[in-house]
């Protein structure tokens, strides 16, 4: 189904209203005119193909629940969506190097504990 077979949802006020009172078709045809743009973005952050797979769909689960953050009067719903969507896979990168990293130290404990050992 496209936007345009349904007048309330052919604009982007009319998909945020709509998200906004938890019509799942609403976030349905957001999905559908939004999902390609913002993957694109988050793939250009992480680089994998199935973590930005992940989060894309984090994102529109963040879009449902945040729609009422949505500022008509600010810089558009796609703009909105996409700072969402970057600061979400920035902030999974960060954590994701915060457990490498901590997996890292005790791989090397690990390693002078059993050179210690021997």
């Amino acid at each position: 189904m496209k936007n345009d077979e349904i007048p309330e949802f052919a604009t982007d006020a009319g998909l945020i209203a709509g998200i906004m009172r938890k019509e799942k078709i609403a976030l349905s045809l957001l999905y559908d005119k939004y999902a390609p743009t913002i993957f694109a973005v988050i793939y250009g952050i992480t680089g994998d193909r199935m973590i930005s797979e992940t989060l894309l769909a984090r994102c529109f689960c963040a879009f449902w629940e945040t729609a009422g953050n949505f500022n008509p009067r600010g810089p558009g719903l796609l703009s909105w969506m996409l700072r969402t969507a970057g600061g979400l896979a920035r902030e999974s990168l960060r954590t994701l190097e915060n457990e490498i990293q901590e997996e890292n130290k005790y791989v090397n404990d690990s390693k002078e504990l059993i050179n210690l050992e021997m």
